[in-house]
This record gives structure tokens, sequence and C-alpha cells, in this order.
């Protein structure tokens, strides 16, 4: 609905959702979608329902829709995402009910209460958790993933990951390339950790209520590997030592108290193996372009900075649990090697405020 007017999407979000909205605010102009928040004409004045409306090409808004009803439907995970009013893939609107007084995750982490923002991270990885270990045991799960497709996309991109070793004169043995296939495999084969994930674990996405976290922004959810979403605390935004080990404990709690307990051996082979992926992956993202001039990945954070974290933290991992080792080894020539390459990352900040000495 690219070239309709506010008015006009109000009144075809109300028509949708079966119930009048009023005042529309644009509350995000995204590059797919516009995110607008009403109010419900005689209700509640905190009530309030968030309308999507897709404006790119690709309508991304058909995987959300079927992502709040699955889960929507899941005694277990219903309070962790919004509830769905309706979606329309000819008008390409969604709508949903607003969550209520919240903050993002990343507001706390861009705040000063290092430990409100610890414990938000803690219940995060829990409820992640839940979500995960509920939908692995969903008669859904049979139907095709995206698990083939990524190893596939992974299996496309060794050419790049290699030549990017190579730039940064680090020769990949024949047993480290081995691992690689490994990992792809891997990937492609989750088992028993075949889960409904959220896709997109920016913090941005996670808000935090009074009754928990809630996680939105499902347009590139579906069935994968869970842990696929659980590296984001080491290898998408990676966090303090001490923060990563109290979410990894959550995180494995969260499984357990949904009844599915994991040892602490098969833990870290899945969380080894998608922080390979992951870390790896990234090398096929325009990471090409560090090596003529730094950016900015994320606020306040350098790209060449990232590169070299997620590549330590796959490394300190996979040594601690002896988990593809040959690829642990090359992985940390290649850190060694990109800090005299990039010295200026060898002396890096934090990357969130909250757990600067300063906020403390």
């Amino acid at each position: 609905m690219t070239n309709c007017t506010t008015t006009e999407i109000q009144d075809a979000a109300s028509r949708l959702c079966r119930m009048k909205l009023a005042a529309p605010v644009l509350i995000r102009r995204g590059t797919r979608n516009w995110v607008f928040q009403c109010r419900v004409n005689g209700s509640n004045p905190d009530r309030s329902v968030i309308v999507k409306a897709a404006h790119a090409t690709k309508d991304l808004l058909a995987p959300e829709a079927f992502a709040l009803g699955l889960l929507g439907a899941e005694p277990r995970t219903c309070h962790r995402v919004p509830r769905l009013l309706g979606y329309d893939p000819v008008t390409r609107l969604l709508a949903m009910e607003s969550v209520g007084p919240a903050k993002s995750l990343e507001d706390l982490l861009n705040g000063t209460d290092p430990e409100a923002a610890r414990q938000a991270l803690i219940a995060s990885a829990h409820a992640l958790a839940e979500l995960h270990a509920a939908t692995s045991r969903l008669p859904e799960r049979n139907e095709p993933t995206l698990a083939a497709d990524q190893a596939a996309a992974f299996l496309n991109g060794l050419p790049a990951i290699t030549g990017f070793f190579a730039q940064a004169g680090v020769a990949l043995t024949e047993s480290a390339r081995a691992e690689l296939s490994a990992v792809a495999d891997g990937v492609a084969r989750p088992g028993d950790k075949l889960a409904f994930t959220v896709g997109d674990m920016a913090p941005s996405n996670i808000l935090i209520t009074k009754s928990g976290p809630v996680f939105i922004d499902f347009e590139y959810a579906g069935f994968r590997h869970a842990f696929y979403d659980a590296v984001f605390w080491r290898c998408i935004c990676p966090f303090p030592a001490m923060i990563v080990t109290a979410m990894d404990e959550a995180y494995r709690q969260g499984w357990s108290d949904a009844g599915s307990p994991m040892t602490n051996a098969a833990f870290t082979e899945s969380m080894a193996l998608m922080t390979a992926h992951r870390t790896l992956w990234a090398l096929t993202w325009g990471t090409q372009a560090l090596w003529a001039a730094d950016s900015e990945w994320a606020p306040r954070v350098s790209g060449r900075l990232l590169v070299r974290l997620w590549l330590r933290g796959f490394h300190t991992l996979a040594s601690t649990g002896k988990t593809l080792p040959r690829l642990a080894e090359a992985v940390h020539g290649l850190d060694n090697a990109l800090g005299r390459h990039w010295p200026e990352t060898n002396h890096a900040p934090g990357l969130f405020p909250a757990f600067e000495p300063s906020s403390r």
C-alpha cells in the first residue's frame, strides 16, 4: 500500500482486524515496511494495534503472519509474541495487538543500568529456549525448512571464505576445509534441534515487558537449527564473558524447563557448529570492503572489530569443547593475522554502554 494515504491504511486495517482504529502514528519508516501504531476506539486508552504496511518488492509479512499464528496458538509460546489480528496478502497489511508498555533490549543495552541489561538478557535466553523446545516437537517441523537452503548458501560461499583467509595470509589445511564441509552438513541436518526460529535476533526485536520478553519482527522466521537464534549472544552481538556464560545457562535451563533437557556436550557441539556457521558465513557479507577501509556495522562499532570478536568467540568455544579443532586453529590464526593488518582493533572499547565501566 505504498501509494495509499495514512487514512486509507487506517481504514483498511480497521476492516482487517474488525475494530475501529484511530489516531495512526507512523513509528517506523523502514525500507521494507511502514509501521503504524493505532488507538482502538472506545477501548482502554492503553490498548493499541500495530499495523505493518509492506511496500518492498518482496512481501515479508507472509512469514511473519505464519509465525505469529503458529506461536500464538501454542500455550508455551503465545505470551512471547504479539497477538495476530489479521493479515491480507492483497493489500499487504498485517495487524497485531500492541504488547503495551515495554522497553526494547536495545534501549537497555544502550542505557546505564548494567544489572537491568543483564537480567533482560538472561530472561531473553530462557524465553528463546522455551520457544525453541516447544516448537521442536510440532508436526509442522516436518515441512520444508530453511536448513538445506542455508547449508547450500554456506557451501556456495566457501570460495569467498577461503579467499578471506588467503588475503590475511592464512592457509587452510585440508582438515580445516573438511570441517567447513562438516559445518554445512550440520546446518542442513539439525536433528532434534530443528525448531521454529525468530531469524533476526537484533536487540531491537526483543521487547522487555512486565511479564517477560516478547519477540517481534518474524520476517525471516522459519524452521531451522535452533541455535541459529542462540548464537546471537556470541557472534551477532558478542557480550562480556560473564554475560555469555549466564545466557548459556539460562538457555539450557529453558530447554529443560520445557521438557527437553540437553547435556553439556550436546549444547557445546550445537553452539560451536552454529557459531562457526554464522561467523564464517559473515565473511561473505561484504567483508571484502573492510580490507580497503573500516566502516560502522553497528552504532559505534566497526566492522573490523566485529569480525575479530566473532572469530575470537568461535575459537574460544571450540577450543573449550574440543569441537572442530582444525577449523578453530585456522580461525585463531586468522584473528592473529587481522590483529597485524588492523592494529586499531587490538585495544577496542566495549560494544554496549550498559557494560562499560563508566555505567557502573
